[in-house]
């Protein structure tokens, strides 16, 4: 009888085996609930409400603003130059009623080289 009391204890047949660790020499309180990282709950939830804010519609809009207003600042090489001014041509030949301060930036390109 005390047989089948010992096989349906919980303690005998290994499921409390797990909580236990396996190394209780490391751990500074071995008998203590585990300790958890102070920002393991909210973790989750703020790398999750990071990675959905990047996906929103005014994010992307936003991204895209800075992303064209950025587009210039780049270092002015020989090649660049020739980038900016072949972009800005083909502007003006799609659209050529509008004059930007782009193409007079062009033509003073074109006019010093």
């Amino acid at each position: 009888m005390s047989q089948s009391h010992q096989r349906s204890s919980p303690t005998r047949n290994g499921h409390s085996h797990s909580v236990v660790s396996e190394e209780p020499w490391k751990v500074d309180t071995p008998f203590g609930p585990p300790e958890f990282p102070r920002s393991f709950p909210n973790g989750g939830i703020r790398r999750l409400r990071n990675t959905l804010s990047k996906l929103s519609p005014s994010a992307m809009a936003e991204k895209d603003m800075l992303r064209k207003k950025n587009q210039y600042k780049i270092p002015l090489t020989h090649r660049n130059v020739d980038t900016f001014v072949t972009h800005q041509v083909c502007n003006e030949a799609c659209r050529p009623n509008q004059r930007t301060p782009e193409l007079q930036v062009v033509e003073w390109l074109e006019h010093v080289s």
